[in-house]
């Protein structure tokens, strides 16, 4: 639950994908995309995470950070 929590949160505080009207912004643009690297690892951390726990929750609350 802990970790469901986690990705939950994480997801409604945009930390896990950026908005496309943050990165289009001329100020944000360096920043986003030295960024691209932690969000790639953070997307690998979560696909192993949802195939390796078993719990429905938990892969609930990731299928979401995908789209």
């Amino acid at each position: 639950m802990e970790k469901a929590g986690a990705v939950q949160a994480m997801y409604w505080a945009s930390l896990i994908r950026g908005r496309d009207s943050d990165r289009q912004r001329p100020e944000a643009r360096v920043w986003f995309e030295s960024a691209g690297d932690i969000w790639m690892r953070q997307r690998r951390r979560l696909l192993r995470e949802f195939v390796s726990n078993p719990s429905v929750v938990l892969r609930q609350r990731i299928i979401p950070t995908w789209t």
